[in-house]
């Protein structure tokens, strides 16, 4: 089966002359040249046809969404505080959760080996009993089946031949359905898959954390398992320095993945074959650290957004934005 993979590069090096000493500063979205200043100059204008050419700042790409990347609009609608109405408040301690059919959400208390589902009226039961594994990740897919992400008790970090590092799915009876833990050379497919989505094709996507500081990935699979992709970010915006970070994933509609760069204050969005098709600084919308993404009823997408390090950036906050996806 034909794979692609999105890795960031690092460093950058001008892909007219080939220097990786000199700054870049341009990309030419035409071409899609990365640029120093004396190939911009020098070189890329003696193209042909290059005066009809749109060359871009790097500072300028994924702030002003260019040729390539122009396909992810996002308009925001503030939150208001006085908008909002608590419904209902429940006391769950918990890494990620899932709402069933019947409304009843689904959580893994800690220590995280027990899977719970709690009614609106406070029912509660115990829906699986996962140990000797850790829950991680809980997603609920259009057919009501459940999709866990597992992991074996200990250390998070390295990961040997030894761990145990799974996403199952679980029937409408909450029995195991089939187990996605090696790709078809046998290598693990995950590290920590700490969030999971799909799409209405049962397309599976994972935020995969492969380090203690949050670098991470997203590892796409088919309907039966199989590694379509594996997304570790683009590779202008997310670099050695500056590399990519996933903290929420959420789906359209229309089947493009969107998934949040917390530390980089970003989201990309991505086809169903994990190429990018979009990307956007949120920083410039004044919403910082975006963590958790997910749609409501009305089709806003809703950006959680972590704490900051500056006094006004103390408190997390919510933000409802409406997508556009170009084509």
């Amino acid at each position: 089966m034909a794979e692609s993979t999105q890795t960031a590069q690092s460093p950058m090096s001008c892909q007219l002359c080939n220097n990786n000493v000199v700054i870049i500063k341009w990309k030419c979205t035409d071409c899609e040249l990365l640029l120093c200043d004396n190939c911009k100059i020098n070189i890329h204008s003696r193209f042909k046809s290059s005066d009809q050419h749109r060359v871009v700042s790097i500072g300028d790409i994924g702030n002003d969404i260019t040729d390539h990347l122009k396909a992810l609009d996002i308009s925001e609608a503030k939150l208001q505080k006085n908008s909002i109405k608590v419904l209902q408040k429940f006391d769950i301690e918990c890494q990620d959760f899932a709402v069933n059919r019947n409304s009843a959400i689904i959580f893994a208390p800690f220590p995280r080996s027990e899977l719970h589902a709690e009614t609106s009226t406070g029912d509660l039961r115990t829906i699986l009993k996962a140990s000797p594994y850790i829950i991680l990740a809980i997603h609920m897919n259009k057919q009501g089946e459940l999709l866990l992400g597992l992991r074996e008790q200990g250390p998070k970090y390295p990961v040997t031949d030894f761990c145990t590092r799974q996403v199952v799915i679980l029937d409408t009876d909450i029995l195991r359905k089939a187990t996605y833990e090696y790709d078809d050379s046998g290598k693990k497919l995950f590290s920590y898959a700490v969030l999971i989505e799909s799409d209405s094709d049962n397309n599976i996507y994972v935020v995969d954390i492969i380090s203690d500081n949050t670098n991470g990935r997203i590892v796409g699979l088919d309907i039966n398992g199989r590694k379509k992709f594996i997304y570790q970010g683009y590779n202008i915006l997310n670099t050695h320095e500056t590399p990519f970070t996933p903290t929420g994933i959420a789906v359209t509609s229309t089947n493009i993945v969107l998934v949040a760069d917390g530390q980089n204050h970003a989201i990309h969005a991505l086809t169903q074959k994990g190429e990018i098709c979009g990307l956007q600084k949120t920083e410039n919308m004044g919403i910082r650290f975006p963590y958790s993404l997910s749609f409501d009823s009305e089709d806003f997408l809703l950006i959680g957004c972590s704490r900051g390090n500056t006094e006004i950036e103390q408190y997390a906050k919510v933000h409802a934005v409406k997508t556009s996806i170009q084509n």
